[in-house]
Formats: C-alpha cells, sequence, structure tokens
C-alpha cells in the first residue's frame, strides 16, 4: 500500500528551510533515518508518527499524505487483502502495516490486539496496542462500540498473560463493574487456557456476588419504590433463595443456619419494615419474628460446625465455627458479632471471619421509619429484647 509519507516530510522540512540534519536532532533521530523517509526506503516508526505531526503542525492523515477521499480508498483496500488472507502470520503481517499507515484507526488496532493474542510470544506486543486502543480518544465515531471491544481485548489479555504479569494486570483493570471483576476476569482466564479447577473456583465466586446483588439490590425498583413493590421485591428474593438452597417448608425465611445467613436476615427486615407500612402488621410481626429466630439459631451453632450455600452450584464453599478471638474481631458499632468463621475454598484456608447482625433495623428510626405502625406492638418489641439478651449474651461468653 503506497503513500506519500516522503513527498509530506520533505515539503513541510522544505518550506520551515531545515536540513536532514536539524529535522533528525529536532526529533532526536539519526540523519540516516530521516534521509530513508524522505527517499521512501523506510517509513517513521509508528509511535513516531503523532510526534512528526505535532512538530509540522499538521494532522496524521495530512503527514501522510492522504486526503479523506485518498485515505478511505486506502483503508478499503487494506481490508480488502486483510480479508482475502487466510494465514494467520500473513494477517498480522497486513495488520501491523496497517497500523503503521493508519496509527489512529482504532478498529484496526482492535483487530491487531485481537490477532496477536494467537501469538503467545507476542504478548508484549498484544499489550501495547492493547493499552493504545484503550488510551484512543473517547470522542471517536463509536465509542459504544469501542467500550464493549475494550473489555473483550481486556480478556484476551487476561487469557494470554503470563503468570508473572497476572497481578499487575488485575491491578491495573479489576474494577466494581459487574464484567470487570477480579474473580469475572479471572474466570476468563482459566477458561481460555482450560484451567478447569481454577474456572470452577471463580466460577463459584462470581455466581455468589450475581446471586448476592440480585438479593441486595437487583430486584427493587429503587430506593423510594412504594412500600408494597419493596415487599413483593423482598418475597420474590427470599423465594429464589428458598428454590436454591432446596428449601419448601414454612417459614419464608428459612430458619436453618447456612452462608446465606446475612442475605436472610437483610431480606426479612426488609419484608417486614415494608408489610409493617403496607398496613399488613400481623404478616410483618411473624416475618419479624422468623427472622430473630434464624439469628438466634446461628449464635447457637457450636464450635466446629460447618457451613455452607446449601446450593450444589456452591459446593466449595465452607465455613467452620470457631471460638471467638478478640484479636480478629472489628469493632460495630451498630451489629452483635455471633461467631468467628474460618472461611475455607476447596479445602483451602481463605481467610478468618466474624459474622455479625446489625441492630440498625430494630433500634434506629431513621432509614427505618417504615417499621413505625408496629414500633410500639409488644410482639416488636420482644423481638428487640430477644436480639438484646443474644448481645448480652455473646458479652458473657466472650468475658
Amino acid at each position: 500500500m503506497k503513500l506519500y509519507i516522503k513527498d509530506t516530510i520533505r515539503r513541510l522540512r522544505t518550506a520551515k528551510g531545515m536540513t536532514q540534519e536539524q529535522l533528525a536532532d529536532a526529533l532526536g533521530v539519526a540523519f540516516q533515518s530521516v534521509s530513508r523517509w524522505e527517499n521512501g526506503t523506510n517509513y517513521p516508526d509508528v509511535e513516531l508518527i503523532p510526534e512528526i505531526a505535532i512538530y509540522f503542525g499538521v494532522s496524521t492523515d495530512e503527514l501522510l499524505g492522504m486526503s479523506g477521499a485518498i485515505k478511505a480508498e486506502k483503508l478499503r483496500e487494506a481490508w480488502q487483502e486483510y480479508y482475502a488472507a487466510t494465514d494467520k502470520s500473513e494477517r498480522l503481517a497486513i495488520l501491523r502495516e496497517m497500523h503503521r499507515n493508519f496509527p489512529e484507526d482504532i478498529e484496526i488496532l482492535s483487530f491487531l490486539a485481537s490477532v496477536l493474542s494467537d501469538f503467545p510470544e507476542l504478548y508484549e506486543e498484544q499489550k501495547a496496542v492493547t493499552e493504545q486502543f484503550i488510551a484512543a480518544a473517547p470522542g471517536v465515531q463509536g465509542f459504544t462500540k469501542k467500550r464493549n471491544e475494550e473489555s473483550d481485548l481486556i480478556y484476551l489479555l487476561f487469557g494470554c498473560a503470563p503468570d508473572e504479569d497476572l497481578q499487575n494486570l488485575l491491578d491495573k483493570y479489576s474494577s466494581e463493574n459487574y464484567d470487570m471483576t477480579r474473580s469475572a476476569l479471572l474466570n476468563y482466564r482459566y477458561f481460555y487456557r482450560n484451567e478447569w479447577e481454577g474456572y470452577e473456583r471463580t466460577r463459584q465466586i462470581k455466581l455468589k456476588e450475581m446471586l448476592s446483588d440480585i438479593f441486595e439490590e437487583r430486584l427493587r425498583k429503587n430506593y423510594h419504590a412504594s412500600a408494597a413493590d419493596s415487599a413483593w421485591a423482598q418475597q420474590k428474593s427470599l423465594q429464589i433463595l428458598n428454590i436454591l438452597t432446596d428449601y419448601h417448608g414454612v417459614p419464608l425465611v428459612n430458619p436453618k443456619p447456612d452462608l446465606w445467613f446475612e442475605q436472610k436476615c437483610l431480606l426479612g427486615f426488609r419484608l417486614s419494615c415494608a408489610l409493617a407500612s403496607s398496613d399488613r402488621k400481623e404478616e410483618a410481626l411473624s416475618v419479624l419474628e422468623d427472622t430473630v429466630t434464624l439469628i438466634e439459631n446461628y449464635s447457637a451453632l457450636p464450635v466446629g460446625s460447618m457451613l455452607t450455600h446449601e446450593c450444589p452450584s456452591l459446593d466449595s464453599f465452607r465455613y467452620e465455627v470457631i471460638p471467638f478471638d478478640e484479636n480478629n474481631e472489628e469493632p460495630d458499632t451498630t451489629g452483635i458479632p455471633l461467631k468467628h468463621v474460618a472461611y475455607n475454598q476447596n479445602g483451602v484456608f481463605m481467610c478468618n471471619l466474624t459474622v455479625s447482625v446489625s441492630m440498625h433495623p430494630l433500634v434506629a428510626e431513621e432509614g427505618w421509619e417504615w417499621f413505625d405502625p408496629i414500633r410500639d406492638d409488644p410482639r416488636f418489641l420482644s423481638c428487640l429484647e430477644r436480639v438484646k439478651n443474644l448481645a448480652a449474651a455473646n458479652a458473657n461468653n466472650k468475658a
């Protein structure tokens, strides 16, 4: 593909009244490099083209000697050549040439980064091209498509990265976004590399994150939904949770302690609160009592008890109840520390945790005003007293 960069550089240089040696000094390259550019025997390095354009105060397209029409035609010819090639190495060579000629074209960058993923020995080049794609100006046409391609290219980078660069990539690219969490990125890496033990581990972590997000947030319309809408969302969340754990009994809040304990407590408090504000006081009080029963059952677990998610798709998580350790307990002004647990996944110790239950829904009015219709009810006060007794009992056990 013929370009006119040699003529453009010569024209711009002479217009400035510069010699080849002076231009070479200004750009920090050898005199022979400028000579070869202007003779057409070599092109400037792709990284240098924007610098040369800035030096002369022109666009890269103008530096390459292309008008809009010429550029479009050259791109069309280049893509035709690319799609006509069937060998991966040939396609890579064509894309590299295209990238040299059109260094700011994000579609070429995307294709080049993707094709490079087929060549493990070229990981560093793949990484550099991916980073150049991500750094491309967000105002370019087709930005929405670019954002989707960005995630795909980062996934490919994680699939190809050597072990020694993995932590660096996690630090750089993992985020709270659903498809870019640490577990999502690792999940793709293990799948891409057919490392099924690691894939299953991260698959379960990702599934737990997804389900927790659904139960705690996603079924609710918004924070200003009506009490009736909120009650519907909490009921459906508990029903889905009960299906996952194969629980078909009564009450709705499963009283059996398991690794969904915190979700069940939160959903139980929210449901009771929403029912109370919907003039369904009897139902509200029953749900509240069932939630407190769950808390009492959890608090009564003996040391050595094993907790799971009661779900075959999440069978790698196990928490073992261990003795309280004051040194590991974090201060919590609104919660009651119920148990210390050792967290294991696939038999590998991960960490020690303190499982607490928040007193805030029962003792604080702000944010839980929907409880107001039943706050003075004897059954509500009894629930509050039961939770306070747990706090006192746990304090005595640790003393």
